[in-house]
């Protein structure tokens, strides 16, 4: 091919460098294309009319702020507004674009949405750039607000009670999203820890017509909404349904179970269930604790008993079982407990001291009393320490003059 025909150096679209030899003897002939003139930047661009690039000192301003509620922004940042007032980040380093991308401007964003027509930085420019300050709470809100998936919406529904899970779920659905087995479980949990035992009903009836087969831990939910709010018979109506689609119950439903029975004041079902050794830690100590409420010592040693037979007790167990004592104002056997409790280096908590200083103060104990209130870290007035050291004879006279100190009834319990 003729050097003509190619082009010479002062040909206008190609210029010819010589030729050169290569390692195995070819000739080889480079040409170089001249550059083209860069396209030109403009605040506006035809195929994306409906964005506009912000002027640099806005662009600024809108930086200076992000920085400061999230701690980051992004550098650099070709910032853009939409007709609608909301700001985006854009995704192309110039603006307006490559005409290459003409055909996705009917499909697809420019790029991240950074704040909205309010003036309010959005939750995508949020997790883009905050994401390491924020709790696992505030993410998966944010993810599931963002349009993130099924599991983050589902997670995120647990922090935002009955009626905003509730909510979420319509608009999960609305979205076309399949609410999942996940999904209702979290919403018959949030309406069961408010007592809501209609709400949780209606959760579990609409899974029923649903394709969505409640499991063990949907029905456990139920049942434990419905003790809470005092429904015995519609508890045990969800236990039977249980086993009625031929899911077997684990320790959790029958603590659930046990929940209402207690409620219901069924001591006698309560007990039946504990015999089936199906109960869990948290199970047992309920049972302790309602026999101590009700004074009856030898079925709260019973039911720890029992505890001890398949569960570690822990600190819970042992303070109720202290609490039956000091019901029966036996002060000898609650201090032998808070024994057993220093044996094992569990420590006492309030509720602990709380309970020992009334098994004391019922026996007409004060100084003991007043002894436990000091291990608490709490401090006696001068007057009330030269009484202790007086008086260790515990008169009632006295009890009642430090009532106010110690967080105990001492004018009713003597």
């Amino acid at each position: 091919m003729a050097s003509s025909e190619l082009g010479t150096k002062n040909s206008p679209n190609w210029v010819v460098w010589p030729h050169a030899m290569d390692v195995e003897g070819f000739f080889v002939a480079c040409f170089r294309k001249k550059a083209l003139a860069a396209p030109t930047e403009s605040l506006e661009s035809e195929e994306w009319p409906q964005f506009q690039r912000l002027p640099v000192a806005e662009a600024a301003a809108l930086q200076s702020q992000a920085t400061q509620e999230l701690g980051s922004f992004p550098s650099p940042a070709l910032l853009l507004r939409e007709r609608q007032g909301g700001v985006w980040l854009s995704a192309f380093p110039r603006w307006p674009p490559p005409a290459a991308f003409a055909r996705l401007s009917g499909m697809v964003e420019p790029g991240i949405k950074v704040m909205d027509a309010s003036g309010a930085l959005t939750d995508d420019i949020r997790l883009v750039v905050g994401g390491s300050h924020l709790t696992s709470e505030e993410w998966l809100k944010l993810h599931g607000n963002a349009g993130g998936g099924l599991g983050s919406r589902s997670l995120a529904l647990r922090s935002s009670g009955a009626a905003g899970a509730r909510r979420a779920l319509e608009e999960m659905q609305a979205s076309r999203m399949k609410a999942d087995l996940v999904s209702y479980n979290t919403v018959l949990d949030a309406f069961a820890k408010e007592a809501n035992a209609t709400g949780a009903q209606e959760v579990m009836d609409e899974m029923v017509q649903t394709s969505v087969r409640p499991g063990v831990i949907s029905y456990t939910i139920l049942i434990e909404a419905h003790a809470r709010a005092g429904n015995r018979d519609a508890a045990e109506e969800a236990f039977a349904a249980l086993r009625a689609q031929g899911l077997q119950p684990n320790e959790v439903t029958y603590t659930a179970l046990l929940r209402a029975r207690l409620a219901a004041k069924d001591m006698a079902g309560a007990r039946e269930l504990a015999a089936t050794g199906r109960l869990n830690e948290v199970g047992f100590t309920l049972l302790i604790n309602a026999h101590a409420m009700s004074g009856d010592v030898r079925g709260a040693e019973e039911a720890f008993e029992l505890l001890s037979k398949q569960w570690k007790p822990n600190l819970a167990s042992y303070t109720a079982l202290m609490k039956a004592y000091a019901k029966a104002r036996d002060a000898q056997r609650a201090d032998e407990v808070l024994a057993q409790i220093q044996s094992l280096s569990l420590q006492p908590n309030a509720a602990t001291y709380a309970t020992l200083i009334s098994a004391h103060a019922k026996a007409q104990q004060l100084p003991r009393a007043l002894e436990l209130f000091q291990l608490q870290g709490e401090q006696l007035s001068g007057d009330e320490e030269a009484i202790l050291q007086q008086d260790r004879s515990g008169a009632p006279e006295n009890a009642c003059g430090f009532a106010a100190k110690i967080p105990v009834d001492f004018c009713s319990a003597i």
